[in-house]
């Protein structure tokens, strides 16, 4: 088959249907576009949410502009490394390195996260970033192994974790989690409202943890980073669309374990995934083989040296996947890899 071009993007896993309820808070906002954005509302309704103070939340153009300015504080400039799973979320590396940090991969904690190898590899008074579920794999960590992990850990260790996925673990992860992290010392947590709440559009996330370390963030973030726009939808995300972002995560979760199922039925070893996508390493099938028999079929995935990551799509993607999977597969057979 032969097309112009990708009809799918599952590149960068987005929700796979619109929010269209919150069309109405975007429309009266736009109203007030004459006046500056209100700095301190969301701030307050994220940390009742958290149950924090509002000097322990911090607000930023989505999750990425969060880690940039975390990377350039003077306690990661301190720290000069940050200890991270390979592979990972690759702004990680870029954004690490633009502020002249040093990336150091943790064994395993891609495919099997334990305590014990973070512990052994990160030095005291260091800094361990882990996305939880991790980016490209899905894996999440298992709640003994982070309670071992939030326990053992010296607490002059910077722990950070990106939880932009979250909402697509299983149900009452999130609050478990939660228990172990939120009265942890020198924890800072990083949320976004792009993928379960579909605000990928609007650039907003937010940081809240450890008072100390977003003071040094706030210092060099920019006024006004946030527009009124992306303020408004957010607020009214938090106090009353929360019950519609957990139903979005579950169509995706339903939509990801049967695509799951029919991967694993080709007879093909896909481990399970805990965000909004699946994760196809090398070993299963070669990376640019699949990936040239996804654009075949009209889907744009997320190609990596060692794998492929597909973000889990409507039922029409979802069955384009699997044509290219077919593809693929009776290409390898044929020559007998």
């Amino acid at each position: 088959m032969s097309i112009a071009g990708p009809r799918y993007d599952l590149s960068r896993n987005e929700v796979p249907r619109s929010t269209d309820s919150l069309l109405k808070p975007l429309v009266s906002a736009a109203s007030q576009m004459y006046k500056y954005p209100d700095t301190g509302y969301l701030e307050g309704l994220l940390a009742d949410l958290h149950h924090v103070t509002p000097a322990q939340v911090l607000v930023g153009a989505g999750s990425t502009r969060l880690l940039q300015l975390l990377f350039n504080t003077a306690r990661l400039k301190r720290v000069g490394r940050l200890f991270a799973a390979q592979p990972g979320f690759e702004a990680y590396t870029y954004l690490a390195r633009q502020a002249g940090l040093q990336v150091c991969p943790v064994p395993q904690m891609a495919e099997a996260p334990t305590a014990a190898a973070a512990l052994a590899t990160v030095p005291k008074g260091g800094a361990l970033l882990l996305a939880n579920p991790n980016n490209p794999t899905g894996v999440l960590w298992e709640l003994e192994e982070l309670a071992c992990l939030t326990q053992e850990l010296p607490q002059d260790t910077l722990l950070i974790v990106d939880d932009a996925y979250i909402e697509f673990a299983p149900v009452g992860y999130a609050g478990a989690a939660a228990d172990l992290l939120d009265n942890r010392p020198g924890v800072l947590r990083l949320r976004t409202f792009s993928k379960a709440h579909g605000l990928a559009g609007l650039r907003v996330g937010y940081a809240y943890g450890d008072a100390a370390l977003l003071q040094q963030m706030r210092g060099l973030d920019v006024p006004y980073a946030v527009d009124r726009l992306a303020r408004a939808v957010a607020s009214h995300v938090v106090m009353q669309e929360r019950g519609q972002a957990e139903e979005r995560a579950r169509e995706v979760r339903q939509l990801r374990d049967t695509l799951l199922v029919c991967l694993r039925d080709r007879d093909l070893c896909v481990p399970s995934s805990h965000g909004n996508f699946l994760w196809l390493p090398a070993d299963v099938l070669p990376a640019d083989p699949l990936n040239q028999a996804l654009l075949r079929h009209g889907v744009l995935a997320r190609r990596f040296d060692d794998g492929v990551r597909v973000t889990i799509g409507s039922d029409p993607a979802n069955a384009a996947v699997l044509q290219a999977v077919d593809e693929c597969r009776a290409a390898r057979d044929t020559r007998g890899v």
